[in-house]
């Protein structure tokens, strides 16, 4: 979650469905729709201030769970 916030999840969604299709059995069980769906709720990573995390201060370590995040809510 960490790495995929520090590339941005809208560049993590598009590189998981670009993936998928390619090698669509190393990537099966994965839902790139969660990630889609975190993008159009403006949820991009440490870029936008929230991703899976809430990033309320650049450059601490410490930060806390984003909870509109989370995939249950979102599936």
């Amino acid at each position: 979650a960490t790495l995929v916030d520090e590339v941005g999840i809208d560049v993590a969604a598009h590189v998981a469905t670009d993936l998928g299709k390619v090698w669509p059995e190393r990537f099966a069980g994965g839902n790139p729709l969660v990630l889609e769906e975190m993008v159009a709720t403006g949820n991009l990573g440490r870029k936008a201030g929230k991703g899976f995390f809430l990033y309320k201060d650049a450059k601490s370590k410490n930060r806390e769970i984003n909870s509109s995040a989370d995939a249950s809510r979102l599936y």
